[in-house]
């Protein structure tokens, strides 16, 4: 109860409650707390309903009443606290107590401590924990109030969405003092920060997991910051311990974890060291001796062998001594091929500096000899190794493979293949690599522990559906009403790429889809060319282009990166230049036949002011000149001649030519 009763006292200043019937909502452990209402209300009831916010209709979910007698209201505070079990039970003799108090007062406000906590208000009526919400489901929630079976208010949230919280919770480590017997931690942290309680983890270094430890905890409030002072009195001398805490807000969601501290539980401070390192081959296990001299104090734990194939590269643990162990035999290593060793120390004080570093070899008085008739075959979705033993003492084979990836080489994929078989096989399962042709090579290993060179490199094409590269840098350029797509080709289109579909999709004017990607015909069979022209379109239109590649055996490349391009609406010019010639029978037109593809026929219009154009004629576009039997008077008169192209189009009355007598 401590941990819960002393942290509230401290940050009591803090925490607000609703008012009246103004619900809050605060994001929980697994859930929601509906903090509903600071009056402790003795002669009415809540209904509380939800629903998911897609969803029509409420369903009501709990009722909440105060209790009136003492077995209920224990009851209450059972249930509530094991929906979110983060909160102290009050003790025995203080709880009769609290009931006396909550049975006399209308506000939460009265109630000593216990008043501000979630759980509590529950259990007398002004509080709800929703422990069963799905995550990432957005939830509204609606609470009326009943006074003698009347409605008297009620109140609809909006909607909110379960998710993980994670509070602007901290807690900072201060200081530790270790004394044998017992290790005294301290924990700070500011108000703004608003802590609830700290839960304390611990682990034996390198020995345990960490685990929650529950010690006494007592804190204390200096200025704006909290502290808490931890006793842990469950340890051993000598022992090296971790800690870190967590805090937690009063909801139960967990905070910002704080710094790990180290806690070495001695005042002894000796340590241990590498006095001498030196190797040796080992033929006859094929082995690297590492031997050594070290001093072996009380508080060694091991010690950790490092390698390298070259001086000052990257080293990597190749295993771990006892403390009275002075020998450690390396067989994972290649004759004729120079390693470095180090050693480090690890004793209760954390690791200690590294040991002089040593050179060892391993001797090879044989040399190996290259396999015979090796061949490479497909066998379904794998790839086949076959070849034959070079000599009577091979023990054993490396495999190596390369693909058409950019940058690959010759590498080892396989450990050492123990054999002395006559004809050998290896099956190559080929999973997650994506290339269309592989080469393989094979070294044997002999009794000498000699490597031999490699074999000529196989190549095999795999039967097996590679993912193809998608086509990148899609480009699209109008051409006259036609759509020129071009893309650029892969690095690996000559080898798996057949050709490529190409996609097109209509768009809305707002950019969102009109209709579903369709693939156009005459799809392009040859890899090798990387355009496509589409002559099927409508003016006035967005289309959206995708490319995929095809591979031979019927595999396909996810879309490309879409391009969009608009087809706008084209209209002829009309025509500019007319000559006239006045008669007393009527008007002769005459104008230069238009240089534009696809007009078929021409309007002429004539104007008399203040009246509206009419069209007094249609002719073909093979025509240049018409008469109009009409008589000119003292007022003037305009003409004017439009295009008309194949599709419709009309061309726009840009001017008019002056008519007089």
């Amino acid at each position: 109860m401590k941990i819960f009763v002393y942290f509230f006292l401290l940050i009591f200043p803090l925490i607000l409650v609703s008012q009246d019937l103004n619900p809050v909502i605060n994001f929980a452990n697994n859930g929601f707390y509906l903090d509903i209402s600071n009056k402790i209300e003795k002669n009415g009831f809540y209904k509380i309903f939800r629903k998911e916010s897609r969803d029509t209709n409420f369903k009501e979910i709990a009722i909440l009443k105060t209790p009136e007698k003492f077995e209920s209201f224990y009851n209450a505070l059972n249930l509530s606290n094991s929906k979110n079990p983060i909160y102290d039970f009050p003790e025995q003799t203080f709880l009769p107590r609290l009931w006396e108090i909550a049975l006399k007062t209308k506000s939460l406000d009265s109630i000593p401590i216990y008043g501000k906590i979630p759980f509590f208000q529950e259990a007398l009526g002004c509080g709800f924990y929703d422990n069963l919400v799905e995550s990432g489901i957005s939830y509204i929630y609606k609470i009326e109030f009943y006074r003698d079976n009347v409605l008297i208010k009620e109140y609809t949230t909006q909607p909110i969405t379960n998710k993980k919280t994670i509070p602007d919770c901290k807690i900072h480590f201060s200081s530790f003092v270790a004394n044998d017997k017992y290790i005294k931690l301290n924990f700070a942290s500011s108000i703004s920060e608003k802590p609830f309680k700290i839960i304390l983890f611990r682990n034996v270094y390198l020995q345990t997991d960490y685990l929650e430890i529950k010690p006494d905890i007592l804190y204390n409030k200096l200025g704006d910051s909290i502290y808490a002072r931890i006793l842990d009195t469950n340890v051993v001398k000598g022992l090296i311990y971790d800690y870190y805490a967590i805090p937690l807000d009063l909801y139960g969601n967990l905070g910002v974890p704080s710094d790990t501290i180290r806690v070495v539980n001695s005042f002894n401070k000796s340590e241990s060291y590498i006095q001498t390192i030196r190797t040796k081959s080992i033929d006859s296990l094929n082995a690297i001796q590492i031997s050594w001299k070290c001093d072996v104090p009380q508080y060694l734990r091991s010690i950790n062998i490092f390698r390298c194939t070259s001086y000052d590269g990257e080293y990597k643990l190749i295993g771990n001594a006892l403390p009275t162990d002075t020998l450690f035999l390396d067989n994972q290593v290649n004759p004729i091929q120079t390693y470095f060793y180090y050693l480090v120390i690890n004793d209760v004080f954390g690791e200690s500096t590294r040991s002089p570093r040593a050179t060892g070899m391993l001797q090879a008085n044989k040399k190996a000899e290259i396999p015979l008739d090796f061949k490479v075959s497909n066998e379904g979705s794998n790839i086949k190794l076959t070849w034959r033993r070079p000599t009577s003492d091979t023990r054993g084979y490396y495999v190596f493979r390369t693909t058409a990836q950019e940058n690959d080489t010759l590498r080892q994929i396989s450990d050492l293949i123990l054999n002395n078989d006559l004809e050998v096989s290896y099956v190559d399962t080929i999973k997650n690599i994506n290339s269309p042709v592989f080469g393989y090579a094979i070294k044997s290993v002999n009794t000498s522990y000699d490597i031999s060179p490699a074999t000529e490199i196989e190549y095999v094409n795999p039967q097996s559906n590679q993912i193809l590269p998608t086509p990148m840098n899609l480009r699209a350029i109008n051409q006259d009403g036609k759509i020129l797509l071009t893309w650029e080709e892969s690095l690996l289109n000559n080898l798996e790429v057949r050709g490529y579909n190409v996609y097109r999709k209509i768009l809305k004017n707002d950019g969102t889809d009109s209709t579903e990607f369709q693939k156009l015909p005459n799809s392009i069979e040859n890899e090798a060319n990387n355009f496509y022209v589409d002559s099927t379109l409508s003016e006035g239109i967005n289309y959206l282009y995708a490319i995929e590649a095809i591979g031979f055996y019927g595999n396909k490349s996810v879309l490309s990166a879409p391009t969009i391009v608009f087809l706008p609406k084209s209209k002829p010019i009309s025509i500019q230049s007319i000559y006239f010639g006045v008669s007393e029978k009527g008007i002769l037109l005459q104008w230069e036949k238009t240089l534009q593809n696809s007009i078929v026929f021409y309007n002429i219009y004539r104007l008399k002011e203040n009246e509206k154009p009419i069209k007094i004629a249609s002719i073909k576009s093979d025509t240049a000149e018409y008469f109009d039997n009409y008589t000119v008077d003292d007022d003037p008169i305009f003409y004017a001649i439009t295009c008309v192209d194949a599709k419709g189009n009309e061309s726009e009355i840009e001017e008019w030519t002056k008519v007089t007598r």
